[in-house]
């Protein structure tokens, strides 16, 4: 019951959530969390191009990577921290329809994400900070460029 039927559209919601190939994202970042998820990379949709602007929206595509199980709960978060300001991004992946603890080993999961700029979000360079928690705790950072606090330092994107 769950395969496609030939010669119709597959209407499954995970059928463009998980790639059976890793993607070549506009962003490589490749770092491990716990040896558990690896971040492939991400796409970045801006509406200036190479920037957005206060008030406006854009959309982040997260490659993940499933290299083990994860066991609990976790969820992703995202801090965009810049010019005293956070633009916090946390989610469930897939629209909250494929949660973390559902993944399995080889799943490349596509999650899209889409943020709003507040009006109050001065024009700079914003620092795209992401990783997985579940309350408290977070998953470890064991590859990557990161922080002290288990963030992986994905990139930036510009405020204008």
């Amino acid at each position: 019951t769950n395969q496609p039927i030939a010669a119709r559209a597959d209407e499954n919601f995970l059928a463009t959530a998980i790639l059976d190939e890793a993607p070549t994202p506009e962003f490589p970042v490749g770092a491990s969390f716990d040896r558990r998820i690896e971040l492939i990379g991400y796409d970045l949709d801006m509406p200036g191009g190479d920037r957005v602007g206060p008030s406006q929206r854009f959309t982040i595509t997260w490659y993940w990577r499933c290299l083990a199980p994860v066991p609990g709960s976790y969820s992703i978060f995202l801090h965009g921290d810049g010019m005293g300001q956070r633009l916090n991004g946390d989610h469930e992946p897939v629209d909250g329809r494929y949660p973390v603890r559902l993944w399995s080993e080889g799943d490349i999961v596509v999650d899209e994400q889409e943020l709003s700029v507040p009006a109050n979000f001065p024009p700079g360079t914003y620092t795209l900070y992401v990783g997985f928690f579940s309350g408290e705790a977070r998953l470890e950072v064991v590859e990557g460029s990161e922080d002290a606090a288990n963030r992986v330092i994905a990139g930036t994107f510009e405020v204008r």
